[in-house]
């Protein structure tokens, strides 16, 4: 997602075309928004499988999976 410096997170669009693209550059996990969850789900089985997804709750939250922190 889109994360702003007020802080704020914006909304993902086109969810499976950002993963088929990740999957393709050799991604195994993406993080994403917990707000996406349901949006993770209606993605085919293939993706799913293939990506294992790390889901944040805040940008702090975010920066500190990213770095493997938390």
């Amino acid at each position: 997602g889109e994360i702003k410096l007020s802080g704020s997170l914006g909304e993902i669009r086109d969810l499976e075309n950002l993963l088929r693209v990740a999957k393709n550059a050799g991604a195994r996990r993406i993080l994403l928004p917990s707000a996406c969850m349901a949006s993770f789900m209606q993605v085919p089985q293939v993706l799913l499988t293939s990506i294992a997804p790390v889901f944040y709750l805040d940008p702090i939250d975010a920066a500190k999976k990213a770095l493997d922190i938390y």
